[in-house]
């Protein structure tokens, strides 16, 4: 977390934290997994520019959130969840009664169908962020 700026005692706090969350739908190795390929995917250029093709000045809102006190994580992560909140009630609906039935391949064809997949490319980062949307309220960062 480092070359994100995220050092120290916040580090070990978030990734404790974000694990904990993460490993509630998988193995603690695949949420180390899907964690890492997160944390590669969060700034690379090609994610600014999915975001960006999407409506959304990703670069722009990691530095709104940075300077309200979150970290470029916790901030990726809010950005993703706004742009999934923002796909309406009918994908709510049908997310989360995939979800309480743990059917990620729902899920994942929901990302595909209501236009997701341009922007969540990478089955790791999808999969890391379904845990943490399923268990936001338990990450006590």
């Amino acid at each position: 977390m480092q070359p994100r700026g995220i050092v120290g005692k916040d580090a070990i706090t978030q990734i404790v934290a974000s694990l904990e969350v993460a490993k509630g739908s998988s193995s603690a190795e695949e949420a180390v997994t899907n964690m890492t390929n997160w944390l590669a995917a969060m700034n690379r250029s090609d994610t600014i520019q999915k975001y960006e093709k999407a409506g959304i000045n990703y670069k722009a809102s990691i530095q709104d959130y940075v300077a309200k006190g979150f970290s470029q994580y916790e901030a990726s992560l809010m950005i993703a969840n706004r742009f999934i909140d923002g796909k309406g009630k009918a994908f709510a609906e049908q997310w989360q009664k995939a979800g309480a039935k743990g059917d990620k391949e729902t899920q994942q064809k929901l990302f595909e169908s209501f236009g997701m997949a341009e922007v969540f490319t990478d089955i790791q980062t999808v999969q890391h962020l379904v845990s943490m949307r399923h268990d936001w309220g338990k990450v006590s960062i």
